[in-house]
């Protein structure tokens, strides 16, 4: 019984664990595209793009679309 529990424990650790690294590479793909915009190294909206889905999350994805629009909107004026 003390196993199973251990073994349970552990899995959940180990999501959790997955689940930070998943944001925090999503949040560095996200900054990385947005530096690339200005720096034509790499393609900075396919990075953008990618670290939305990682964190899949529908209320950064619409700040992230503002701030792009904004970027957009100096680099035009």
């Amino acid at each position: 019984m003390k196993k199973k529990r251990e073994k349970e424990e552990i899995k959940g650790v180990e999501s959790q664990v997955l689940y930070v690294i998943k944001i925090i590479l999503g949040v560095l793909l996200i900054v990385l595209g947005i530096v690339s915009l200005f720096l034509p190294i790499i393609p900075g909206i396919i990075l953008i793009i990618l670290g939305l889905i990682l964190l899949g999350n529908r209320k950064i994805k619409g700040l992230v679309s503002r701030i792009i629009r904004k970027i957009r909107k100096k680099i035009k004026s």
